[in-house]
Parts: structure tokens; sequence; C-alpha cells
């Protein structure tokens, strides 16, 4: 069956394209869809998603817990939600090597696809500095030997979040959020 709709592409013309064709994917890389404002109408809240197109989402962890419960999120919906493992900067102090070696078992599971939230956060500054540099750090490692993309926290620390990609985020990938920098800095 042809489509009488024409099918533009930037920087080219592509003419005309079945509709069969054409699939749009529209991921949400960043739900949170975890956590406790959403206990009341989560499944509605997902299902309203689904309905308006969005075919896949990102449930990234901040601590343990929600780690393990997006994982768990991510089992109930299998194909749509996926999940990420990470300590956010505002609560980096509550990472230890025992919660590094938990993140190290549950990347393992087929639904996690990043590794995050992690990042660095000067604004807030709910955790000191070096604390979130060495919990960056870590992350970053867990992520290359994972084979992971990252999802990065990054709000008035560019320069830090820059350097510390540039000595040890050679060759990794994700998505930037909370991202407050400048054209030179993107």
């Amino acid at each position: 069956k042809r489509s009488d709709t024409p099918c533009r592409y930037q920087g080219m013309s592509r003419g005309w394209v079945p509709l069969e064709r054409i699939v749009c994917l529209l991921v949400d890389s960043h739900t949170h869809i975890d956590t406790p404002r959403f206990s009341a109408d989560r499944e509605a809240v997902i299902q309203a998603a689904v309905a308006g197109g969005v075919t896949r989402m990102v449930d990234p962890g901040c601590d343990l817990a929600s780690s393990q419960a997006a994982i768990a999120l991510a089992k109930a919906h299998p194909g749509t939600i996926f999940a990420g493992v990470g300590v956010h900067p505002h609560d980096a102090t509550t990472y230890t090597d025992e919660i590094g070696r938990e993140f190290r078992k549950m990347v393992r599971e087929p639904e996690v696809v990043a590794v995050g939230e992690f990042g660095l956060d000067y604004f807030r500054m709910l955790s000191p500095r070096d604390v979130q540099r060495a919990v960056f750090c870590a992350h970053l490692e867990l992520a290359r030997d994972c084979n992971l993309p990252c999802i990065i926290h990054v709000r008035d620390s560019h320069d830090d979040v820059i350097e510390l990609l540039h000595a040890h985020g050679q060759g990794l990938r994700g998505v930037f959020h909370c991202f407050s920098g400048n054209v030179a800095q993107a």
C-alpha cells in the first residue's frame, strides 16, 4: 500500500515513502517513574506515555534502593521500561564500595541499559565536591567496564565534568541531564 504523504529529510529529498516503512521511536531517557510521587498513579502514567507514543522509557537510579526499584519496574514492563543504576550527586556521600559491588552485579541484568544517574552538582552542594568527583569517577569506571552508556547530571560543574571526562571518560557515551552550560562547554 502506497502513502501519498511526502516524507522529507533535512538535507536531502527522498520522495515518497510508504508509511509502513516509517518507524517512530520516541524514548524518554529520564523518567524517575519509580519515585514515590508516582505511587498513586504509576501504571496510569506509564500507559498514558505509551498511548502518547513513547515506546521506551529509561528509569535512572539515584541510589541503591531506587536502582533496585528501577530494575523491578523494568522487569514488570519488559521492552518498554529499562533501568539505570547509579548514585545522584546529591547523595554521593551515601556511595560505598559495597554499593559499587552491588551495581556491578545489577548491571548484569538485561533490563539495565545505562549507568546513572550520576554526576556533579555544585548548585545545591548537598555532597562535598571531592566526594562527588570520586563517585563520578567510580561510575565512569563501571560504565567502561560494562560497556554501558552514562546518564550524567551536570549543574554548575561543567569545567570539572569536562576535566574528569577528558581524564577518565575517553570512549564512553551517554547523555547529559540538567546541563546548564554554554555552547563552548557543550
